[in-house]
């Protein structure tokens, strides 16, 4: 029943018509009011998916006793509150979406309870504080996405601990199935088709996957208050395909050990604090295809050869004191900063921060000026028309003249 056009709420008798409902699936629609209570009465229910729909209010705390559920995707709808404490209930929980909604308060230390989750996306919301240690104990975790929130504190050593983003090796794709008793009923292709449907912000942009492999490892933890330096033991997730730690509050050089990531094929640290020279480790990442390095403290000189020679200067922009290639004679010039804001650098290629609000204002007034200038010469030779009959007439012979040297002219060069 997704992608249609149904309005108004979900109805309260949808799991009166069989109490074996397996698949709910109302996304993309125009669904509005609450998510009903009742939907605990489906208490066979592995699926449960109603994205991209208007629905408000909060998480009803009875969502808890669909202890069978193992998608459970809210994705871009307008929930706001808390995560009820009830979905730890959800132990076989492996797909868990609220991302894109105004859910607010601290990260439940309750989620830590799913230990079989492999998807988890927080994004887009309001959470606050800092990342739980209980984020730990996800073992299984393959995606987590925390980006654009205002979650502040470190980041956990113990990150790097995380061991399905640790392994290397490739799993059986039906390990993101929903198990074997579902799939020997429905097939692994239609499993795969609900349960593995994500929307990441990946490589610069918001990307669909209508199926992600066991073999993908994504970590995004961009837009947030994060504070003190990268841990060294980022380094040990070596099966991560992208790292998102952009637009923080980062401090302290990149670590070597994120050299040794070498299935990573996307890197953003731009927007930070962080210092010190690049690591000549980085260039071991023979699949890396994105780095985004801009808006930090870097300096020195950037790492010559294998992937470092695809970059362009934009992954550098604004480091005042990083020079070779691909920076313009060895130095940076001019560039844009920090939420599409243009940056100045003075000549001697350190940025000028002083006069970032003064060039701004000068850029407001000069835009102003242009307008105010247009705008009366066009209404003083208006005004020159309509009151001036003299003017008016020479105007209006200047324009015939015109049209009949045109006139005349056409048919001579057509002619030729």
């Amino acid at each position: 029943m997704s992608e249609n056009r149904f309005t108004g709420s979900i109805p309260r008798s949808i799991c009166s018509a069989t109490s074996d409902l397996m698949f709910l699936d109302l996304s993309r629609n125009e669904l509005t009011d609450v998510i009903p209570t009742n939907l605990v009465t489906c208490s066979e229910l592995v699926i449960l998916n109603l994205a991209q729909n208007y629905l408000e209010g909060e998480m009803p705390e009875e969502l808890g006793n669909l202890t069978q559920l193992q998608t459970l995707n809210l994705n871009e709808n307008q929930l706001q509150g808390v995560i009820p404490p009830s979905i730890a209930n959800c132990i076989e929980l492996r797909v868990f979406d609220v991302g894109n909604n105004r859910i607010q308060g601290s990260i439940p230390i309750s989620i830590g309870k799913l230990a079989d989750i492999r998807i988890l996306n927080l994004a887009f919301n309001k959470w606050q504080g800092s990342l739980p240690q209980e984020l730990l104990n996800l073992t299984n975790l393959q995606i987590l996405d925390l980006s654009h929130n205002n979650l502040s504190g470190f980041i956990p050593k113990r990150m790097g601990k995380l061991n399905a983003m640790a392994n290397q090796s490739q799993t059986d794709q039906t390990e993101m199935s929903l198990g074997g008793r579902i799939s020997a009923d429905v097939g692994p292709d239609f499993l795969i088709k609900f349960v593995n449907q994500v929307t990441l912000w990946i490589k610069g942009r918001a990307t669909p996957y209508p199926k992600i492999i066991s073999a993908f490892k994504f970590m995004d933890l961009s837009y947030n208050k994060l504070s003190g330096s990268i841990p060294e033991q980022m380094g040990d997730l070596k099966g991560l395909i992208a790292l998102n730690i952009s637009n923080n509050d980062l401090t302290g050089s990149i670590p070597k050990s994120l050299g040794g990531i070498v299935q990573l094929e996307c890197l953003d640290l731009s927007g930070n604090m962080l210092s010190g020279n690049i690591p000549a480790d980085l260039s071991n990442l023979r699949f890396l295809s994105v780095l985004n390095l801009s808006y930090n403290n870097l300096s020195g000189l950037i790492p010559q050869g294998k992937q470092f020679a695809t970059f362009e200067a934009s992954s550098y922009l604004g480091n005042a004191n990083l020079h070779g290639v691909p920076l313009e004679n060895g130095t940076l010039t001019s560039g844009w900063g920090e939420r599409g804001r243009q940056v100045q650098w003075n000549s001697t290629g350190v940025r000028d921060r002083d006069g970032d609000a003064d060039a701004d204002e000068m850029d407001r007034w000069w835009v102003v000026s242009v307008g105010l200038c247009f705008g009366v010469g066009f209404a003083s030779v208006i005004a020159i028309l309509c009151f001036h009959l003299k003017w008016r007439y020479k105007c209006f012979a200047l324009l015939d003249s015109f049209i009949q040297y045109l006139m005349l002219s056409l048919p001579q060069r057509s002619s030729l």
